[in-house]
């Protein structure tokens, strides 16, 4: 994502052994757009988990479980 110009690696950061990481304006933008997507997916999500039988969240946070 650094290489896409989309974060900033270790800003305000003396401490090598730490990796803060921000956003820069084109990762802003972007994550904007992402916003409204996300947002849709997250209903489609919904709208299936309440016609479907099973919860496919729950199952696969059965199977990490074990």
């Amino acid at each position: 994502m650094a290489l896409a110009g989309l974060v900033i690696d270790n800003i305000k950061s003396n401490d090598k052994r730490r990796n803060v990481t921000g956003l820069t304006e084109k990762g802003i933008k972007l994550s904007e757009k992402k916003k409204v997507q996300i947002g849709d997916v997250d209903h489609a999500i919904d709208e299936i988990i309440k016609e479907a039988t099973h919860n496919l969240w729950e199952a696969l946070a059965e199977w990490e479980f074990y």
